[in-house]
């Protein structure tokens, strides 16, 4: 299972605005020169996340982004899952793990071990993404801008 662009620059964009959008929203183009990501495709993946109540856009000359709750009640889990139209590592366990009915029904299911085995696996991320918040990725990313270069520009990767 690999995350798509959409979770990736999702995670990055939303943990943009958990270090920058302290003292107020914070301009799309400015988010997408720091994260390197197409001005387009931001508002895309913010529309998204607004969706899902997880930002707050705000109109105006100083408008922008800001997040709709505070970091560290922003879990991982509900970005990703709000970005990510597959997540589980085979089909058959969407039903549960992304409470989405599943693309296709495996007549298998009740009757197949490696069934059970997907299913304990899309649970492990879950609870792995669950168990991060925003405030978390943004203690990390403080904590390897400390540890850089004197004069180098600060940069942050997830």
């Amino acid at each position: 299972m690999r995350l798509s662009t959409r979770g990736r620059y999702g995670v990055r964009a939303m943990l943009d605005l958990a270090l920058f959008a302290t003292n107020g929203p914070v301009n799309l183009k400015e988010i997408a020169a720091r994260q390197d990501i197409s001005v387009d495709y931001l508002e895309q993946l913010l529309r998204r996340l607004r969706k899902a109540g997880l930002v707050r856009s705000v109109r105006g000359p100083r408008g922008g982004f800001v997040l709709a709750r505070s970091p560290g009640e922003i879990r991982l889990w509900e970005i990703v899952s709000a970005l990510e139209q597959e997540l589980a590592p085979v089909f058959c366990v969407d039903e549960e793990i992304l409470a989405r009915p599943p693309k296709k029904h495996c007549a298998r299911m009740s009757g197949c071990a490696t069934h059970i085995l997907w299913m304990g696996l899309a649970r492990q991320l879950r609870l792995y993404l669950d168990s991060k918040t925003l405030q978390d990725v943004a203690e990390t990313s403080r904590e390897i801008c400390k540890q850089s270069v004197p004069g180098r520009p600060v940069m942050f990767h997830i």
